[in-house]
């Protein structure tokens, strides 16, 4: 019997390497006390979210948006708006 093995995608291997890099920012974060998040608002993520994109790490701007995608939340627009308004300001 033959069996066909199928090739994994590119695109898979990417995103299974980030789930990685997430994990152990995740499990970083844990080890510091950091948790939470399953409670928080759209509003608290969406700010730690945006002021991570300042840091400039895609991985923890990645655990924001998995965090708000789990809770099954949106991105804050009020938050988002004040941002940019903040960043027209400056």
């Amino acid at each position: 019997m033959s069996e066909k093995i199928a090739a994994v995608h590119s695109d898979d291997i990417a995103v299974d390497g980030f789930a990685a890099a997430m994990k152990a920012k995740m499990a970083a974060s844990r080890a510091k006390g950091r948790s939470g998040w399953p409670t928080a608002s759209s509003a608290n993520l969406t700010y730690l979210l945006v002021e991570h994109l300042e840091k400039g790490d895609p991985v923890d701007v990645a655990n924001f948006a998995m965090m708000l995608h789990q809770n099954g939340q949106s991105v804050d627009k009020i938050v988002v708006q004040a941002y940019r308004k903040s960043i027209a300001d400056s």
